[in-house]
């Protein structure tokens, strides 16, 4: 059955799913690569490279209350790409960075790009459903989200044990340009 002509109901939870799935796993994959990063870019104070954390966390947070004016104004999707091309752009410019303040500045701007993920694959299931249909979606939709923390920790460490550290990047950027 095609939903409102262009993807099938599937497709669109699978869709906004991985929307939302891409804040855990940018939070999340990284955690098992925190030492050998704060390693490799000479963060010497094992606390401080926790950072990486929160300043993904500070950026995503900021930006949910400027998304959600801004795909209220535009529309969806202008501001939905906006901020994938930011999350892609940071990632994959974090897969090559040598300064760790420069990587603490890139994840906030990961963090921000990610903050439209959230917002916007939230306000596409209000606009698109009611009532019971709603709280359908989105409870599968959560539950992806509830169960992406649960693996990503697991292929971080997977990715580590067949790439260096910079993979965990390259691998963020890749599947926010798939999605």
């Amino acid at each position: 059955e095609k939903f409102h002509g262009r993807i099938g109901r599937v497709e669109f939870i699978a869709l906004v799913a991985a929307l939302i799935a891409i804040n855990a796993f940018a939070i999340d994959i990284i955690l098992p690569g925190l030492q050998d990063i704060g390693q490799a870019l000479g963060e010497a104070d094992e606390n401080r490279r926790q950072l990486i954390i929160h300043a993904y966390m500070m950026g995503f947070g900021i930006m949910q209350l400027v998304f959600g004016p801004l795909a209220d104004r535009f529309g969806r999707r202008i501001p939905l790409l906006a901020g994938m091309a930011v999350y892609v752009l940071a990632a994959a410019s974090a897969f090559i960075v040598t300064d760790f303040n420069a990587l603490l500045v890139l994840r906030a701007l990961q963090g921000a790009g990610a903050a439209a993920t959230m917002v916007i694959s939230i306000a596409l299931v209000r606009d698109l459903f009611a009532g019971d249909e709603m709280a359908k979606t989105l409870s599968l939709v959560f539950m992806v989200m509830m169960a992406s923390p649960i693996f990503a920790p697991g292929l971080g460490q997977f990715l580590l044990s067949i790439m260096p550290w910079q993979g965990l990047f390259g691998f963020m950027a890749a599947f926010g340009a798939i999605v």
